[in-house]
């Protein structure tokens, strides 16, 4: 039986909540996991990062765990944190993150454990077959106008933000690799926006642990 990793996802979203722009990244194609595939910004819980203590909780962990993962590979933190960071404040930051986690932590804890921007939206466990298996909770977090995401250019070598329909239509042609997670939850996000998008993509996930 594969071990289940946990990890966090953000569908990072520009422009009207019926029409919304969302944002995603292609995968080096060097990857194992959906190598040269698109997806949303994202990956593993950081136990020793993510959790500040013994006692908290996992769903404030995840949370956590999708503010670094996409300051880390799409240099975003202004939209999660509603505050204005700039590039070289952002790299001290991320390089905080992998040689001095403390100051990582003392950084994020003058926030609080109420992350009002980072918004939970539904959870969902890849099935049995698949090798490489991952309990992830999806996020939802809205773009600020004057923060522009920028790929990492490791993991991630390319990104945009594209309307979902542009995106599901680019994959029905051939133009883009979608991962199938994101492609399902982009054909929702197409039919109902952004408005109407949770209720639907919670009531069409439960059940697929």
């Amino acid at each position: 039986m594969s071990r289940i990793k946990l990890a966090s996802t953000v569908i990072l979203s520009r422009g009207a909540d019926d029409d919304p722009e969302v944002y995603l990244t292609l995968r080096s194609a060097e990857l194992k996991f959906f190598g040269g595939y698109w997806v949303f910004p994202g990956g593993n819980l950081n136990k020793k990062v993510d959790y500040h203590s013994e006692n908290e909780s996992l769903d404030l962990a995840l949370i956590r765990c999708a503010l670094r993962e996409i300051l880390e590979e799409i240099d975003v933190l202004s939209s999660t944190l509603g505050k204005t960071f700039s590039k070289k404040e952002k790299q001290e930051l991320k390089k905080s993150i992998i040689e001095s986690p403390n100051d990582w932590q003392s950084f994020l804890a003058g926030f609080g454990t109420n992350f009002a921007l980072v918004n939970p939206v539904f959870r969902i466990t890849t099935p049995p077959f698949i090798p490489i298996r991952f309990d992830t909770q999806f996020m939802h977090v809205r773009a600020l106008n004057d923060e522009v995401p920028e790929v990492d250019n490791y993991e991630l070598v390319d990104g945009c933000f594209i309307k979902p329909q542009v995106a599901v239509d680019a994959w029905e042609n051939g133009k883009m690799e979608i991962a199938p997670p994101v492609l399902f939850l982009l054909r929702l996000l197409a039919k109902h926006g952004l408005i109407n998008f949770i209720d639907h993509a919670q009531e069409a996930t439960r059940g697929l642990d």
